[in-house]
């Protein structure tokens, strides 16, 4: 259990002091993505303590963070293509404490991807190194990404439109946030989407109830199998966390358009499969 009210004041403080360190050079775009991350790693990991109507906060934050340091990664014309590096949790704080296991050390490691400020581009990643844990992919529009021999025990992807994303595997969670209008296809454990709107989903789920929050016009289908791709688990419902009094917001979806597009290979040319394309 955490204070809740402490773990907010420290986390309000973290950002402003991660702010103030971009204003003054003291720290450059990618160390403070690294603090974001662990933010972020520990706000997702105290969820279950956070009241339901903190918790858009906590993510308003947390994306008007990003969108931040992406102004001065673009200032500094310091983009974040395809990169990879070892991030290093401290524990020090309390917050950091709850994320460590009994036998763990004062030190935690994590190894990610990262896929980032793409537009009107084709973008291939077959594979990566077995130490990489996690990928994040975001602010992408007008692309179509393709990860389809990576395999990750976390995934993040935010700030998409426009745009196809292909990601197998992801042995753990993948949370979604602000897609519009594309298309996801992902072989996964457990699927959170969270303030999308018209987004195609085709989605293998081995918890096989994928979780949506505040979407609209959200179709899904099964993950194409093709053959390629094995240990698909078929979806059997989909848990709606929004207000109980709305309408459904999501409806099934045929795959066959997507699956003979991933057998052929995807490309930019799929992009008039959008759903308002």
């Amino acid at each position: 259990m955490i204070d809740t009210n402490e773990f907010y004041v420290d986390f309000k403080k973290e950002i402003q002091d991660i702010r103030q360190s971009l204003d003054a050079k003291a720290i450059a775009p990618p160390q403070a993505l690294e603090r974001q991350d662990v933010l972020a790693s520990k706000c997702r990991h105290n969820l279950m303590y956070l009241p339901v109507r903190d918790q858009d906060t906590y993510n308003g934050d947390l994306r008007d963070l990003l969108t931040f340091i992406r102004i001065h990664a673009t200032q500094s014309k310091a983009k974040f293509k395809f990169s990879h590096r070892k991030l290093t949790l401290k524990g020090d704080t309390k917050a950091t404490k709850h994320m460590l296991t009994k036998g763990d050390t004062s030190q935690e490691e994590e190894s990610c991807d990262i896929v980032s400020d793409f537009n009107d581009t084709f973008v291939s990643k077959p594979t990566n190194d077995h130490s990489v844990t996690k990928v994040k992919v975001f602010n992408i529009s007008k692309s179509v990404v393709v990860m389809d021999q990576a395999t990750y025990s976390t995934a993040e992807i935010d700030d998409i439109s426009d745009s196809i994303i292909f990601l197998y595997r992801v042995n753990g969670p993948v949370y979604i946030n602000c897609v519009t209008n594309s298309i996801l296809v992902l072989a996964c454990h457990q699927f959170r989407m969270h303030k999308s709107d018209s987004v195609s989903t085709f989605v293998s789920c081995s918890s096989k109830r994928p979780i949506i929050e505040n979407c609209t016009s959200v179709t899904f289908g099964d993950f194409p199998d093709t053959g390629s791709f094995n240990s698909l688990v078929a979806w059997e419902a989909i848990d709606d966390f929004s207000n109980l009094s709305s309408d459904r917001v999501w409806t099934r979806k045929d795959n066959g358009e997507v699956k003979r597009a991933v057998e052929r290979g995807l490309n930019k040319d799929d992009l008039v499969l959008l759903p308002s394309h």
